[in-house]
């Protein structure tokens, strides 16, 4: 595709190419705008014969729960939801405020993360023990209220298997739920939404796990009726 790639301009149209499943003259249509855009004036016969020859020298990544790895790993993540969090985030030079704080709210909060950015220090906490943040710091950057947490503590493969990340995040936007923050710490994967969205959200991976553990290997779904630590557990706080 020139300069600019299929799987960059669209991921999806590039997943479909590869998998031969995208009429070629319709996805080179599609592209044609964008690449225009670009300053690529090609026509779309000229696009359609670049996915042509681009499929046939693309690698083929397996990702979504066509690929046995990452369906094996969804069925072994378990999912919880905690409603009522707040993100705050705060310039760094004023979290020295907030830092006589952590050792309490990491034992009686609910929920509470730091995360560190380039220009602030964003922190994930339950509403119960927002306040004190906000007291402490005294002016914010930005907050964020009424937010929910969808936790997903996966097995370890979740460290070298490609794609679930992508996979959740493009299963959330394709059913037009916004990530408004999303954390990732050893084995947990922490998808923050909106309360509004978090019912929607939830049933949407649930379905996921639930079609994951029905395409799974049998002794991972004998496993989760033997209450293995591995198998899919739904939970909700």
């Amino acid at each position: 595709m020139g300069e600019v790639g299929v799987e960059t301009l669209d991921p999806c149209i590039a997943r479909c190419v590869k998998l031969g499943v995208a009429n070629y003259t319709a996805a080179a249509r599609l592209l044609q705008e964008s690449l225009e855009r670009l300053g690529d004036g090609a026509s779309t016969a000229a696009i359609k014969m670049r996915l042509i020859r681009w499929r046939s020298r693309a690698p083929d990544h397996c990702y979504g729960l066509t690929c046995e790895r990452l369906a094996r790993l969804l069925a072994g993540t378990r999912i919880e939801l905690r409603e009522g969090v707040s993100v705050l985030t705060v310039p760094k030079a004023l979290f020295q405020r907030v830092e006589g704080l952590v050792p309490r709210l990491m034992v009686e909060a609910r929920l509470f993360n730091i995360l560190q950015g380039v220009s602030g220090v964003t922190i994930i906490v339950d509403e119960e023990h927002a306040a004190a943040i906000r007291d402490a710091v005294g002016d914010t950057l930005e907050e964020l209220r009424g937010q929910a947490a969808l936790i997903l503590v996966s097995p370890r493969e979740i460290l070298d298997t490609p794609g679930f990340i992508a996979y959740i995040s493009t299963l959330l936007a394709v059913n037009n739920i916004n990530i408004t923050q999303i954390v990732s710490c050893y084995t947990d994967t922490i998808i923050l939404v909106s309360q509004g969205d978090a019912p929607r959200a939830y049933r949407v991976l649930l379905e996921a796990v639930e079609a994951a553990r029905r395409l799974s290997a049998p002794e991972i779904n004998r496993s989760s009726h033997e209450g293995h630590p591995g198998s899919p557990l739904i939970t909700r706080d």
